[in-house]
């Protein structure tokens, strides 16, 4: 894997694995299991040659852990998103970060800043939060 599409996400549901394991929740295959595994991993990672194909790998190696360690909140719609924003990205690398989009939970729309991201010319908290953004959604409530 050494594309990460998914990062904080794939961090916390390994970290929430690791900790099943240290609390004795989740018993770790064997190590002839694990090899295995990992050999087994590798080669299909070798087919992984386009981003859409490392966006839905990752999203089933965070499903395993999650079935593994029983967290409710199933992540796999995300890979929807992040393709969106692939193909954003591939489209125009200078707007891309100007799209909205939908959160997978809430079904609500991220707000469109008022100025094209390129423009703002920072990307610190304060750029973002200090500055109204454009409805793009205006029928929610």
């Amino acid at each position: 894997m050494t594309n990460q599409f998914y990062t904080f996400t794939l961090f916390m549901m390994q970290g929430l694995w690791s900790a099943h394991v240290v609390k004795g929740l989740l018993t770790v295959p064997s190590r002839e299991e694990c090899v295995a595994q990992i050999e087994e991993y590798l080669e299909q990672d070798k087919l992984l040659n386009t981003c859409h194909k490392m966006i839905d790998n990752q999203a089933q190696y965070m499903e395993r852990l999650r079935a593994d360690i029983g967290h409710q909140v199933c992540l796999t719609g995300s890979a929807t998103v992040l393709k969106r924003w692939d193909q954003d990205k591939r489209q125009d690398i200078l707007t891309y970060r100007d799209k909205a989009h939908e959160n997978i939970f809430t079904g609500v729309v991220s707000p469109v800043l008022t100025e094209p991201w390129v423009q703002l010319l920072d990307d610190s908290p304060g750029t973002y939060l200090g500055r109204e953004c454009v409805d793009d959604n205006p029928s929610r409530d």
